[in-house]
């Protein structure tokens, strides 16, 4: 006799493609307390070092002496263990600098010389830092409360190069300044804060500089990449990539906006938080797999495929109401073909590593009728087999009679690679205007036909 919940064949097992593991605990490492971690106190501008100011045991409340602790996140050891009058500090891993902001004031002390390199008051400017980071291996972006700066550590002189990038719009609600991300080319800027309503609401603000222009967007995070898509001949794009949520439901969306394109487009990928306490805290892009990593406040990850919008899959990454208050991009680990992700600290000390599981990837979209994206994968990470893999799904369309997916996936096929006389001889042996449809859907989009193609024009 079948139970119920017996029926039928068991719905097939779901593939996770990413992994994600707890590497550590901060509180593992001698002065570093659960009071210890938190947004104000730890930074982590790369995933080689995380930087602790922890309260010195014994010493007075008020005292602005801190320990500061700089932890080897890949090796799990304490580097650097020193005292510093700091309510900020951030370390550059290339040079083993170490920024420390006091007030209005900011430097960076050589820890290998033990000396300062630059330093610079900002109560000269009237201005006070709000947040600051490496953003290059001798570049400081400091957020204060007028300006982004830019600034260029030089040892041949006493202050460094200070640059003005773009004057602030002060918001007329209290904020804070949670991010700054700028492109590669350091031509594109967005700072995003944080204004704290009632109920826990957090509304979230992004200030976006490029071309010379400021404007403003709803965003709780935001990243920028170069994206080149597979079913253009034109060049890559600058993608600004942001997050918006209203407060009020779990309705968030990741917005995917081009920055170069002569007529921006605009995509919008809807997804669902888990409570509406929860909101998108963090953006990281794996831009070789053409993927974006959505890290939600409560920890919950989203993995995104770029090109189509498609949510990949969705899954929680931290314990109960644990929640993550900084990270940074993971690297690839290639021995164990994985993938760049997520690194990212929780508000209970751990440190937790997500990268992507490259087989178990492409097993899922396989698997869960998602093969285009596969396939695109398969072709932006230079697959050898690549292009066997879409003949193969072209060979599975037209079995199945499925001429409009045939005739998109052959006119879409990276570099025309599928735009060939085996394709043409496929749409005849369909019969009836397949051919034809085909012909005119290049067409109709302004596709040039090749030369074979032009034949049966």
């Amino acid at each position: 006799m079948i139970k119920g919940g017996e029926r039928g064949a068991a719905p097939p097992q779901k593939i996770i493609p990413i992994e994600v593991k707890e590497l550590f605990k901060l509180t593992d490492h001698e002065g570093i307390t659960a009071q210890d971690v938190s947004f104000p106190t730890v930074a982590m501008d790369t995933d080689d070092l995380i930087c602790v100011r922890a309260k010195i045991a014994g010493a007075e409340q008020q005292s602005t002496k801190r320990s500061i602790i700089v932890v080897d996140v890949q090796n799990n050891k304490t580097l650097v263990k020193t005292n510093a009058h700091a309510d900020s500090a951030i370390v550059n891993i290339n040079k083993k600098w170490l920024g420390l902001k006091m007030g209005p004031g900011v430097q960076i002390f050589d820890l290998n010389k033990g000396a300062s390199v630059n330093m610079i008051d900002f109560s000269e400017k009237k201005q006070f830092p709000q947040l600051w980071k490496w953003i290059g291996p001798k570049t400081v972006a400091i957020v204060t409360n007028t300006s982004l700066h830019h600034w260029e550590i030089d040892e041949s002189n006493k202050t460094g190069d200070l640059k003005e990038i773009f004057t602030r719009d002060v918001e007329e609600t209290p904020s804070s300044v949670i991010s700054y991300n700028t492109d590669p080319s350091k031509e594109a800027h967005i700072i995003i804060s944080y204004a704290f309503g009632e109920n826990n609401n957090v509304k979230g603000t992004g200030q976006l500089h490029h071309n010379g222009k400021t404007s403003k967007v709803d965003a709780h995070a935001a990243a920028f990449c170069n994206f080149k898509s597979l079913e253009s001949s034109n060049a890559a794009s600058e993608l600004l990539l942001f997050t918006s949520h209203r407060t009020t439901n779990l309705d968030a969306k990741l917005i995917i906006q081009s920055l170069t394109a002569k007529r921006p487009q605009t995509k919008t990928c809807p997804f669902k938080l888990q409570t509406p306490e929860d909101f998108p805290f963090m953006i990281e892009v794996v831009e070789r797999v053409g993927c974006v990593f959505v890290l939600s406040k409560f920890g919950m990850i989203y993995l995104f495929d770029i090109e189509s919008g498609t949510l990949i899959h969705k899954q929680k990454i931290t314990s109960g109401q644990d929640s993550v208050f900084c990270g940074c991009k993971y690297r690839a680990d290639p021995q164990r073909k994985m993938l760049e992700g997520v690194i990212c600290i929780t508000k209970a000390g751990a440190v937790v590593g997500v990268q992507i599981d490259f087989k178990l990837l492409m097993s899922n979209l396989m698997r869960s009728n998602q093969q285009v994206i596969a396939l695109k994968i398969a072709s932006r990470m230079n697959l050898p087999n690549a292009e066997d893999l879409y003949w193969s799904h072209f060979d599975s369309l037209k079995s199945k009679k499925k001429t409009k997916e045939a005739i998109e996936l052959v006119a879409k096929s990276p570099n025309g690679i599928l735009r060939t006389q085996r394709a043409i001889d496929g749409f005849q042996q369909l019969g009836g205007e397949t051919l034809m449809e085909y012909l005119q859907y290049l067409e109709n989009r302004g596709i040039d036909f090749n030369d074979i193609e032009a034949k049966h024009y």
